[in-house]
């Protein structure tokens, strides 16, 4: 009688023996997994950082390049020749770094000259007038 079912159903002995040794290994594990399961994610999580850390590689060591400068300032040969005074220094630099023309950089130079010019005259005239300043 155990043999003609389990021939109806299509198995063989060793088939439903394969199928019950692989359900008790399953209940097993289950049931492993169940009571154990927060210790068993710990130890994975645990594992999976040591392997992590201990393929570590060192990058290799970068070598900064020296770059060249751009907007170098290369100096003008007639300027060179005079000497250096206020003027032509704001004219150069004026010129190199701001990129203006030469007609911009005079009226800035008349224009700064003009407002020294009204400071000195505001300074000279507050001495006068209220005589906290004196020649020494």
């Amino acid at each position: 009688m155990y043999s003609d079912i389990i021939n109806g159903l299509g198995f063989s002995q060793h088939t439903l023996e394969t199928m019950m040794l692989v359900m008790i290994f399953v209940f097993i594990l289950g049931t492993i997994l169940m009571l154990y399961w927060k210790y068993i994610m710990f130890g994975i999580l645990a594992m999976s950082c040591f392997f992590v850390l201990a393929n570590h590689k060192s990058p290799e060591p970068v070598v900064e390049k020296k770059e060249e400068v751009i907007n170098q300032v290369k100096p003008n040969e007639e300027l060179m020749s005079e000497p250096k005074d206020a003027r032509n220094m704001f004219m150069e630099d004026c010129l190199n770094l701001a990129d203006y023309t030469r007609t911009q950089c005079e009226n800035l130079w008349q224009d700064r000259v003009q407002e020294e010019r009204a400071i000195l005259e505001e300074t000279r005239l507050k001495g006068k007038k209220h005589g906290h300043y004196r020649k020494v």
